[in-house]
């Protein structure tokens, strides 16, 4: 395979990464800001309820200092011996419910503003989520369209990189043979047809001769290894498969018993049914049958 195929295929595959990546990144960014408006929100709500406590308690104020200056009005007397009536001073009293009523008309306003800041939070919140919604269907629709388009563009040049076009012959020999037909194994059963994530495009046959390794000679397959390769995955932008990595296993696209390694592309995550389930659509009893002497 010459470098600038190799090259071209590896910008196609950064491509898709980088438009998945972006996808996740915008939604994340949209979940983000809409948390952020309820934050907004939920402070606006908490600062009406501290004014409107505080508006009620600058209220009892303004009502205890009324009733003192009325008092302070109603203790004038008669002096009977005088002759001269008394009248005390209460101007203290009086500035007392000025400032008191200053103070309850400040309360006021600043619920009046409040009010308002929240009206305007709710308008905008409105307009961002029609917004979001429009963008986030669009990125549903245009990215996915577009990494479908790409992963099908990835298995073709890959293929035509490779010198085979869907796999080898439809004989259970591997021969390696380019060939237009899914490829069967000794009982007649087509290959499985099951998307890769991460091209959007079917899991594709090992390209070339299949010929067993011995089981001393092939590649061991552990649970570091598997975590080194969802670490990987997520590192490289892809999501996580539906239901977690617990609900999925983990499949050798070439297998280890034909000197499949560890790679990151010969690995391909997998629900169990598609793993393991029964043929002709589980991989691992398709492979079973691809010889005729002994299962794989």
């Amino acid at each position: 395979m010459s470098s600038v195929r190799v090259q071209a295929i590896e910008a196609l595959n950064e491509l898709r990464t980088a438009l998945l990546r972006f996808k996740n990144e915008a939604q994340d960014s949209l979940q983000a800001a809409l948390a952020e408006i309820k934050r907004t929100r939920a402070l606006l709500d908490e600062r009406l309820y501290r004014w409107q406590s505080e508006l009620q308690r600058r209220f009892n104020q303004l009502q205890d200092a009324e009733a003192a200056y009325r008092s302070c009005v109603n203790s004038a007397r008669y002096d009977p011996a005088t002759g001269r009536g008394y009248q005390p001073d209460c101007s203290g009293f009086e500035v007392a419910v000025r400032t008191a009523r200053r103070r309850v008309e400040e309360a006021q306003q600043n619920i009046r503003i409040i009010q308002v800041q929240i009206r305007t939070v709710e308008d905008a919140s409105a307009r961002y989520q029609r917004q979001a919604a429009q963008f986030s269907q669009m990125l549903d629709t245009e990215i996915s369209k577009a990494s479908t388009q790409l992963g099908n563009q990835l298995t073709i040049l890959t293929e035509y990189a490779s010198g085979w076009s869907g796999g080898t012959s439809s004989g259970g020999g591997g021969s390696g043979q380019p060939t237009a037909s899914p490829p069967v194994n000794s009982k007649g059963h087509p290959y499985p047809t099951v998307l890769d994530p991460r091209t959007g495009a079917p899991i594709h046959f090992p390209s070339g001769p299949l010929a067993r390794v011995d089981q001393e000679d092939r590649v061991l397959w552990t649970t570091s290894k598997r975590d080194a390769f969802t670490l990987q995955w997520e590192q490289r932008g892809y999501p996580v498969p539906e239901g977690g990595w617990d609900a999925h296993h983990i499949h050798h696209i070439l297998p280890r018993e034909f000197g499949g390694t560890n790679d990151f592309w010969n690995l391909v995550p997998l629900t169990p049914e598609q793993h393991n389930g029964s043929a002709p659509e589980g991989f691992t009893a398709w492979w079973n049958a691809y010889f005729l002497d002994k299962p794989v």
